[in-house]
């Protein structure tokens, strides 16, 4: 994704070519809620049932960090509020910037800053991990993160897709394209905020735990991506380079977001509930969900727990964060 948005952001720059069509934005929204949605599965949603009291810890210190942290980058670092919160929501940093792009927000801002913030989790964090929680752990994992050898995909994909032959994969894959295009089309026309990737997420997600008749293929993440940054990189013009030279003080507001969900979620977790630790701090950690479900893994905490409420930290930012910044820009105007 970033290597497509420099080389549109070079096109642009150099030539003023480069061009997507901006209704596209609803169809790469709706293929990024189809893959959510496939993941969610009915014993995910039957699993949180133990988990209550630290998601709803999880959910509502999403909510206020953003705002915290949101409304110091609008007032501190310059940048406008809806921009401000969509960097700092712990939210996919595709997702969040193809969503915010809808709503007006500058989704080059956004992608800088959200990686920002991933590029901090995966290097500065494992070795803070390590000497917090298991010092005499060996740092194969936290190399493997730095490296890139870990992949994008689940363990419960990769099960599920050894198992599946290619006609199964073609019949469940359609079926996951109408669900995902139809409830995506209806949310989308009814008004809804980010309506084309949380109708299509919703969709199959109901079709996913109703029969697991889903499937996703894995092949299309690399061009999801590189459509998704040449979006939103052909939008760089001139000015927006030179204004990017000020995100120095955002970039560090959003590091400061990241220890606090790093560091005081966890506490408020474990006073609350009975999980370590360990689990609560790779659950609170605004990571990808298959790195902090390894990373649990080398450290000891609970990796089906941290699984789990990683994948409710994303879809609950898909919920709830487009219509919270909508209302509050809303109020505000």
């Amino acid at each position: 994704m970033i290597g497509a948005m420099v080389a549109a952001i070079i096109l642009t720059l150099t030539t003023g070519l480069a061009y997507i069509p901006r209704n596209l934005r609803v169809f790469i929204q709706m293929f990024v809620g189809m893959k959510i949605g496939s993941n969610i599965s009915k014993k995910d949603v039957l699993d949180l049932r133990n988990l209550l009291i630290p998601t709803a810890i999880l959910i509502v210190s999403m909510v206020l960090l953003d705002l915290v942290f949101g409304t110091l980058m609008a007032t501190i670092g310059g940048l406008d509020l809806t921009t401000a919160l969509f960097s700092c929501s712990p939210g996919g940093m595709a997702d969040m910037a193809i969503i915010a792009d809808e709503m007006g927000a500058n989704a080059v801002y956004i992608v800088v800053l959200q990686l920002s913030r991933i590029l901090f989790i995966y290097i500065a964090l494992p070795p803070v991990f390590r000497r917090r929680l298991k010092k005499d752990q060996e740092n194969q994992l936290a190399e493997a993160l730095l490296d890139g050898i870990v992949s994008d995909e689940t363990e419960k994909e990769a099960g599920a897709k050894v198992t599946l032959t290619l006609r199964q994969k073609t019949i469940r894959f359609i079926a996951t394209m109408a669900a995902g295009i139809s409830f995506g089309f209806l949310f989308w026309q009814l008004g809804v905020k980010a309506g084309a990737l949380l109708g299509s997420m919703i969709g199959v997600a109901v079709l996913n735990m109703a029969t697991g008749f889903t499937f996703f293929p894995k092949q299309l993440n690399l061009p999801m991506r590189f459509v998704s940054g040449s979006y939103i990189g052909q939008q760089m013009d001139m000015g927006s380079l030179i204004m990017m030279t000020s995100l120095g003080v955002p970039i560090l507001i959003m590091w400061l977001g990241v220890l606090a969900f790093t560091f005081v979620v966890p506490l408020i977790i474990t006073k609350f509930s009975r999980l370590d630790l360990a689990t609560s701090m790779l659950s609170s950690v605004p990571g990808g969900t298959q790195e902090m479900s390894l990373l649990a893994e080398d450290l000891g905490a609970d990796v089906p727990k941290v699984a789990l409420l990683q994948t409710v930290r994303q879809v609950s930012v898909l919920v709830i964060f487009p219509t919270m910044v909508s209302v509050i820009s809303i109020l505000l105007t």
